[in-house]
């Protein structure tokens, strides 16, 4: 696997992680309301 490769994955699941993120600080968000 070519190393541009690799991080255009590492990019892809920073990415994925960061909207997970946010996705569960919006979820414990509406709970407190």
């Amino acid at each position: 696997m070519p190393i541009g490769g690799m991080n255009l994955a590492k990019k892809k699941n920073w990415k994925l992680m960061l909207a997970l993120q946010k996705l569960t600080e919006v979820k414990f968000f509406r709970m407190k309301k």
